[in-house]
């Protein structure tokens, strides 16, 4: 398994797995990063849904190093509403029962990556509470990420809260989105 793993034989990877042989974080990822690379989404959701057989003590340095910066890849490059849900429940697990910090005290550049990833830890809008000092940032991180739904939900908060003091603010930067599409 990790030979083939090891060489992007992803296909004979997944039938030792299906012999019974337990994933290791490596194993795992190295397949996951060779699907993403294949843009192989079918294999893509199945190693998702494989990874809570993963037991925790194999949750390594090469988790946080190599391993959310594959998901997020995976995040940002999905336009998949499954794949999305599974990465959000992968990251949910990772982040154990302890509870969610204060997100709004965060400061700084990772401030809206905090809030991104309370969207995702909830698995939705519906218990997301943002300023509105914070809705542009956040509405940048939605599209960046390409949550869809996020950045529908950031956008109809925009709509609700538009006046003469924050028009200038919105226009900015639906101009500078534009000019970054383009």
């Amino acid at each position: 398994m990790y030979h083939s793993s090891e060489h992007g034989h992803v296909d004979i990877t997944i039938d030792v797995r299906s012999l019974g042989v337990p994933w290791t974080l490596h194993t795992w990822l190295e397949s996951l990063r060779t699907c993403f690379i294949q843009h192989r989404r079918p294999l893509i959701q199945g190693l998702l849904k494989e990874f809570s057989s993963i037991e925790e003590d194999e949750y390594t340095e090469e988790l946080i190093t190599h391993g959310l910066p594959l998901m997020f890849q995976i995040l940002r490059a999905s336009k998949n509403e499954v794949i999305s849900q599974q990465l959000a429940a992968i990251f949910t697990q990772c982040y154990g029962p302890y509870p969610i910090p204060n997100w709004s005290r965060s400061k700084g550049s990772s401030h809206r990556v905090w809030m991104v990833m309370q969207y995702l830890y909830y698995g939705g809008t519906e218990a997301v509470h943002i300023r509105n000092t914070d809705i542009m940032e956040l509405l940048s991180a939605a599209k960046f990420f390409q949550l869809e739904a996020l950045q529908r939900h950031c956008e109809i908060i925009c709509s609700k809260n538009i006046n003469t003091e924050t028009c200038v603010e919105i226009y900015n930067h639906t101009k500078v989105e534009i000019m970054r599409s383009n």
